[in-house]
């Protein structure tokens, strides 16, 4: 299955190159949108830029557009996606994290600058319904999930350990000293 935005900035060649990456056996594919020679402002480029380093650093691994929308899903990967929870510009994200947890090879595939359209931007987020400060919040939410999940996991061992110890060597092992 190869998938693409309704905004029809992705073209029928670039949907192309992701299918022709299915037949030859990938299993999941991105569509690389080249972001420097695309038509959108510097803010919203530096945007994607943040939050590509932002995936990096909590992920340790490099994964050049985790906001693409042009992806391909292999047969074999469709029971695993479809299982994913979410919807909206933070899906797909979760879908990478997904993967790169789960060790799913990513095959990214460059399908060039996004296309030209019609609309400024103020335009574009109208039309897609997009929500620059609920989408993008949304969006930083699923990266940095794990890490709190992993943070409160360690708050809460630690805790433990504290009131073990505290328990042991004020009530049950005083004592022995």
């Amino acid at each position: 299955v190869v998938t693409a935005d309704y905004d029809g900035r992705q073209s029928a060649k670039a949907a192309t190159l992701i299918a022709d990456k299915l037949l030859e056996g990938e299993e999941f594919v991105l569509g690389v949108r080249d972001l420097e020679h695309s038509n959108m402002s510097k803010k919203m480029r530096n945007g994607y830029k943040m939050v590509g380093l932002t995936f990096r650093v909590l992920y340790s691994k490099r994964v050049r557009d985790i906001q693409t929308g042009l992806r391909g899903i292999g047969r074999s990967l469709m029971p695993y996606f479809i299982d994913i929870k979410g919807s909206r510009y933070e899906y797909e994200p979760k879908m990478i994290i997904d993967a790169v947890r789960d060790d799913i090879p990513i095959c990214e595939v460059d399908v060039g600058p996004i296309k030209p359209i019609d609309m400024d931007e103020s335009t574009l987020f109208v039309s897609e319904n997009f929500r620059p400060f609920a989408d993008s919040f949304r969006i930083m939410v699923v990266l940095f999930v794990n890490f709190i999940k992993y943070a409160m996991t360690s708050i809460s061992a630690t805790a433990v350990d504290f009131a073990l110890f505290y328990t042991l060597s004020n009530h049950i092992l005083k004592d022995l000293s």
